[in-house]
């Protein structure tokens, strides 16, 4: 009897542990799913933003430009705790691709 008990206590124990556990990883997706999204919508604006600003810009060789201008010595900029930062693509040196580079605007 001593020891179902100990084991019944037990299984009580486990289970509210387990269910407190999920509770919070809920919570943190939760939370970490709204950033996310409202990080994301931002970005989606900011692009839309710089693409309508530069479809205007662009001849008859659109995508040639348009890679210039991608391509330019990192044109955009963002501000993160009072420090300006800013970023773009840069070709790699076999010119096989682009890489994403950010760095401190001084």
């Amino acid at each position: 009897t001593e020891m179902l008990n100990w084991l019944a206590e037990q299984k009580k124990v486990f289970t509210d542990w387990r269910d407190n556990e999920v509770q919070l990883f809920t919570d943190w997706r939760s939370v970490q799913q709204t950033e996310f999204e409202a990080w994301r919508s931002g970005e989606e604006t900011a692009f839309t933003r710089w693409f309508n600003e530069v479809k205007d810009t662009l001849s008859e060789d659109a995508a040639g430009n348009l890679f210039l201008r991608i391509t330019s010595e990192l044109p955009m900029r963002f501000v993160k705790n009072g420090v300006n930062y800013r970023y773009g693509f840069s070709v790699t040196d076999d010119f096989n691709g682009l890489i994403f580079k950010y760095e401190e605007d001084v």
